[in-house]
């Protein structure tokens, strides 16, 4: 189990720099009082990333069953 969660953390370490600059341009245009913008470019990312799962998912019932899960 240690293992398969190093390499898990491993992998999201790699995005956090993403997801901390991804927070402070939304304070940033927080601050300039301009909230849409980070709406837009975070419902970009959300379908964006829906899309790839698409493209490169193995099991369509797999992530089906996922999303029902989340709803609830």
């Amino acid at each position: 189990m240690l293992h398969p969660a190093q390499q898990y953390l491993k992998l999201r370490s790699l995005g956090a720099p993403a997801v901390l600059l991804s927070l402070a341009m939304q304070g940033v245009f927080r601050g300039f009082k301009d909230t849409k913008t980070p709406l837009y470019a975070t419902g970009m990312y959300a379908l964006t990333n829906f899309n790839c799962y698409l493209l490169w998912s193995d099991s369509y019932y797999y992530m089906f069953v996922v999303i029902q899960w989340q709803e609830i």
